[in-house]
């Protein structure tokens, strides 16, 4: 299923923005699951080299594993989905590699939806990140980055998530721009270890319980939109 038809968008504008974002990204391509060094892509994979997806895939445990420097994971238009975020699977793992890009589709129904930890020369692109975690459960969030460094999510719907749409900890030259971001915990929280050189520009920041969480100092903020979040700031 492309990621149009995707169920968890609360709203028919949530429903107009990943549309937005992901519209002009689907090609035609050969009815296959993509290729990783001509292997097939399977849930749980390590991906060493460029994949492109050319068809859902749907997951009872972690969706796709980072394994080497230089990987692009092209969505291609289509979800990664988990099982529900009741259970502690990750939808992308990125854990100590370097100029990854991931872009182009939907991660959604995973405890956490992309985890980048220990990384450097991160890309998260058009993607829609939407209804990842339970609430109550840890790390319900739907991307999480991690003691990093130039990481960037640009352009993407970040929605629904039960926690945090964005969390950041421990990282420098985080850039979070153009995105929608909405409907969750909270939009952006920055958690226990401080982050420097951190950029939040151009965000669409609605519907939120909390538009920005967390101690603020080495972020700066430029042209974000903050609109009907509980509060737009908390501790």
């Amino acid at each position: 299923m492309k990621t149009g038809a995707t169920t968890v968008s609360k709203t028919r504008v949530l429903a107009i923005a990943i549309a937005t974002v992901l519209g002009g990204l689907l090609l035609i391509v050969p009815a296959s699951l993509g290729t990783d060094a001509g292997k097939a892509v399977t849930c749980g994979m390590t991906v060493t080299s460029y994949v492109k997806l050319n068809q859902d895939l749907s997951c009872t445990g972690n969706g796709l594993v980072v394994g080497a420097n230089g990987v692009t994971i092209d969505l291609n238009g289509y979800t990664l989905a988990g099982s529900g975020g009741a259970r502690p699977f990750l939808g992308v793992i990125v854990n100590g590699w370097a100029h990854v890009t991931i872009r182009g589709g939907t991660v959604t129904q995973f405890r956490t939806g992309i985890s980048i930890t220990n990384s450097n020369d991160v890309m998260m692109k058009g993607l829609a990140v939407v209804g990842n975690g339970l609430v109550g459960f840890a790390s319900s969030d739907g991307i999480r980055v991690f003691s990093s460094s130039q990481v960037q999510v640009e352009k993407s719907v970040l929605a629904s998530n039960a926690d945090d749409s964005v969390e950041i900890q421990g990282s420098t030259g985080v850039s979070v721009s153009e995105n929608t971001i909405r409907a969750s915990g909270a939009g952006i929280a920055f958690t226990t270890v401080p982050s420097s050189d951190v950029s939040v520009r151009k965000n669409w920041i609605v519907e939120n319980a909390c538009g920005i969480r967390g101690t603020t100092t080495g972020v700066t903020f430029e042209r974000n939109v903050f609109e009907r979040n509980g509060t737009d700031f908390c501790a």
